[in-house]
Order: C-alpha cells, then sequence, then structure tokens
C-alpha cells in the first residue's frame, strides 16, 4: 500500500501557513482582545494575505470569526498550549510555551499530524463551527458516519445525496470547511444564489459537493476506527463525563477506548513514509504544581479580595473562601467557568448539583492555570453574583493550612436585596 509525504502543498499547504501563523502572532505589534481573546484585526488582515491554504475575502476591520483559517489557527495554539495569553505593557498576548518550541522542531510530517492532533483531541469543535450540531456525541459520531460512506474520487453532490442513505446537512458545512483544510475533503462551495439567500448567514458558507481522495480515505479511516472523536476530543469528553487522557475507555474494563494512554499518532504510522512520522504534539506531563497560589477576586467596581492557598486545595476551596471574604451564605449552586464565559461548557459545577466534572474533584495545582489567568465564578444562578478571578501570582514557598485572605479592598456587597429594603425601613 502507498505511502505518502507531507510537503508544502500536500495535502494542502496548511503546513506552511501554520509556521506562517506563528510567526505573526509572536510580532511585538499582535495582541489579543480582552473580551474574546482573538487576535487584533490589523494582525488578522495581514496575515490573511499571506495564507496560501485559504484566503478570505475581508477588509481591515473584519473580526477573527470571520476568518476561518485563521480562526481555527488561533484556537489551535490556545486549546493545546502552544501559547498562553499573557499582559505585556497593559495588552494581552500571545506569550509561546515550551511546547510551540518544541512543535518548530519537528518534521513537515510531524507538524501535520500535530495540527490534526489539535483538532482532534484539543479544539471545542462547537466552538469553531458554533452552527454545527451534532458534530460531537459521547458514542456516535454522525458526520463521520457519513463520511465513510463516500466512495473514493467520485464527486457527490450534497444535496442530491440527501435522497439515498448519505446525508450531511446545512449545518455540517462548518465542520466540513476545517477538515478540508487538512486535506481530509475537497469542498466546492454551492453557486446557487437561492440557496446562499435562504440559509445565509454571516460568515458562512455553503458546499455543494464533495471528494474524497485516496490519501484523506485511509486518515479519515483510522480517525474514525482508532480516534474516534466522542473518545479523544477532550472538550466532548468533559461535557460528557469527563476523562484523565484522550481515548480513555468510558468505563473501567470497557471494551471499547484505552485502558492505557497511547500517543494519538502510533495509529497514523503506517499511512506515512518509514520514520517520517516518529513524534506526536509535545505535552507537558501533567502534575501537581507546588507553590502558594495566590488569587485576586474581584467583587465589583473597585472592590476586590486576595486569597492565597495550596496548589492541593481545589475549586470547591476557592469557593467557600471567597464566600467566607464576601461574608456570603453558601446557600446555593455554583461554577467555574474556565474561560470566563458564564454557562460555557469549560465548568467546574458544585458537587451539590447533577452535571460534573465537579469544584471539589479540581486541584488547583493540577489544572494547568497560567499566570495572570482570568476566570468566572458565578455563585447563585438566581441572581447570578459573578466574581472575576485572576491567578495574580505563584509563589516557590509552600502554603500552609486552609486559604487565607491577604488583602481585602471595598465593602462587601448585600447578598440579599431584601437586606437593603429591611436598612431602608429601620431608618425611616
Amino acid at each position: 500500500m502507498d505511502t505518502y509525504e507531507i510537503t508544502d502543498t500536500f495535502p494542502t499547504p496548511i503546513v506552511a501557513d501554520f509556521d506562517t501563523f506563528l510567526t505573526g502572532v509572536e510580532n511585538p505589534d499582535a495582541y489579543l482582545t480582552k473580551a474574546k481573546l482573538t487576535l487584533d484585526r490589523a494582525t488578522l488582515h495581514a496575515l490573511d494575505a499571506q495564507m496560501k491554504t485559504f484566503r478570505t475575502e475581508t477588509h481591515p476591520h473584519t473580526d477573527q470569526e470571520y476568518y476561518p483559517l485563521l480562526n481555527l489557527f488561533q484556537r489551535f495554539c490556545m486549546a493545546a498550549r502552544l501559547h498562553v495569553a499573557e499582559p505585556v505593557k497593559s495588552q494581552l498576548r500571545m506569550i509561546p510555551t515550551e511546547t510551540v518550541m518544541a512543535f518548530r522542531g519537528l518534521s513537515p510530517c510531524e507538524k501535520y499530524v500535530a495540527l490534526l492532533e489539535a483538532l482532534w483531541v484539543d479544539v471545542d469543535w462547537n466552538a469553531i463551527a458554533p452552527h454545527t450540531l451534532s458534530t460531537i456525541l459521547p458514542e456516535n459520531d454522525f458526520l463521520m458516519e457519513s463520511l465513510m460512506t463516500l466512495p473514493v474520487g467520485k464527486r457527490i453532490n450534497i444535496r442530491t445525496s440527501r435522497q439515498k442513505n448519505f446525508y450531511i446537512g446545512f449545518d455540517q458545512n462548518a465542520a466540513l470547511q476545517v477538515m478540508s483544510f487538512l486535506g481530509l475533503l475537497t469542498c466546492e462551495q454551492s453557486s446557487d444564489a437561492s440557496v446562499q439567500r435562504f440559509l445565509y448567514r454571516k460568515g458562512q458558507i455553503f458546499f455543494e459537493a464533495l471528494t474524497v481522495s485516496e490519501f484523506s480515505h485511509r486518515v479519515l479511516k483510522v480517525l474514525a476506527d482508532q480516534r474516534p472523536r466522542g473518545l479523544w476530543n477532550m472538550p466532548a469528553r468533559r461535557e460528557f463525563g469527563g476523562a484523565d487522557f484522550p481515548g480513555q475507555a468510558c468505563e473501567e474494563g470497557g471494551g471499547k477506548g484505552l485502558a492505557d494512554s497511547e500517543p494519538f499518532h502510533k495509529a497514523l504510522q503506517p499511512i506515512f513514509h518509514v520514520g517520517a512520522l516518529m513524534r506526536g504534539l509535545p505535552r507537558i506531563e501533567s502534575k501537581t504544581k507546588k507553590g502558594t497560589f495566590v488569587f485576586k477576586v474581584h467583587v465589583g467596581s473597585g472592590v476586590w479580595r486576595t486569597i492565597a492557598m495550596s496548589g492541593k486545595h481545589t475549586l470547591d476551596d476557592l469557593h467557600l473562601a471567597i464566600q467566607k471574604a464576601v461574608q456570603f451564605d453558601d446557600d446555593h449552586l455554583f461554577g467555574f467557568y474556565m474561560d470566563g464565559k458564564p454557562y460555557s461548557k469549560n465548568c467546574y459545577s458544585d458537587s451539590r448539583g447533577d452535571d460534573g466534572p465537579f469544584a471539589e474533584d479540581a486541584v488547583i495545582g493540577q489544572l494547568d492555570l497560567w499566570l495572570h489567568q482570568h476566570f468566572l465564578y458565578l455563585f447563585d444562578f438566581g441572581d447570578e453574583w459573578r466574581f472575576e478571578v485572576e491567578l495574580a501570582e505563584v509563589r516557590d514557598e509552600p502554603h500552609k493550612g486552609k486559604p487565607k485572605l491577604l488583602e481585602s479592598k471595598g465593602k462587601s456587597p448585600k447578598q440579599y436585596r431584601y437586606e437593603d429594603e429591611d436598612e431602608e425601613e429601620d431608618e425611616e
């Protein structure tokens, strides 16, 4: 069976484009927006002009979500921890990590599979393809099941094929486009103006036909059979019950999934030339970080508390420390949203609720937090008390004992509105 070589043009120029992207985002003028943690418009517009895989018809004031390739690249970097967001001279920057340094030392083939690994394992598909439904399921992956029915080398009209056994809905187009960037599909954009008008959403496109090559069919088959997204995509695993490592069996002793961790790239080695794929995406082994973690908790404008705790403490301990610091009653459910977005799936929940993962199991030193990371602590889903939490400092010396309130500024707010009403009545 034939083996393949990754080049600057095969299966797409994505490896060369990603190298260009890395250089661009580490430019001193590039920065991230504080609201969405997306790249600034000037950097996006300049980078888009250098891309060969895909270019976007945009202008210098276009936001990142309308650059599908660059948006994917930036999510690769942040999800796979090639970069972290850190403030530099009052602006957030994409700061390179040890992982991106190691990535640069990979061969073209290893870089290609590393990008595929980042997509398959680290990236939340619901974020890169917000209009796509059912792209990731805990057991069944209907998108991959449909793609595996495609004959090699034959152009398949998506709309006419809906009458047969093959079905891919319009809501899958964003996922198809992402896969086409990596050469897993060849997609033809719909030229039917009526379809575009009927289904148009800003920034979204629609495909009329798909073609699967021999190379892409082999890669897709390995992914479908040995790297199913329901088991290997970690954002999906967190949503549907969690896992210690990608590919882990759903239940101990279960027949589906891995019992021990295995490199993502191992299953793909037979597709490429011998010796071309020896290393995968560099991953730093998760260990409990020691020392003292200092969190700055913003209660409101000009009101904050600074709390010190050990890396062995949990987010549940942080919850209780915040409650004590602002003199609240711990009588409602809460959640820590690690991406700063309320009600997102990137959450550690109150164990008194039904859905995990739970804050009492989230050990601070194992969360892979970075300095100055911001996340959201939401308490009481009725009144919605929102606290912005920042990892302000990590000290080398260990913290002993319970979490400790170090600094306090501003008066704590009243937890219940009727308390203010009672005070007004007493004054009268």
